[in-house]
């Protein structure tokens, strides 16, 4: 039972890092995209 549970508990926790993973790059991502954006838009209206 107890490696049944280790066992449940680290597949878990794989996936539960892999989503960190990608919602840290997805928020990185379009924080860049935004932040480029805003400067150009404001280069271009100064």
């Amino acid at each position: 039972m107890k490696t049944f549970y280790t066992t449940i508990t680290g597949t878990y926790f794989r996936l539960y890092t892999d989503l960190i993973e990608e919602k840290t790059k997805h928020l990185l991502f379009w924080g860049l995209l935004s932040f480029t954006t805003k400067r150009i838009y404001r280069n271009e209206t100064a």
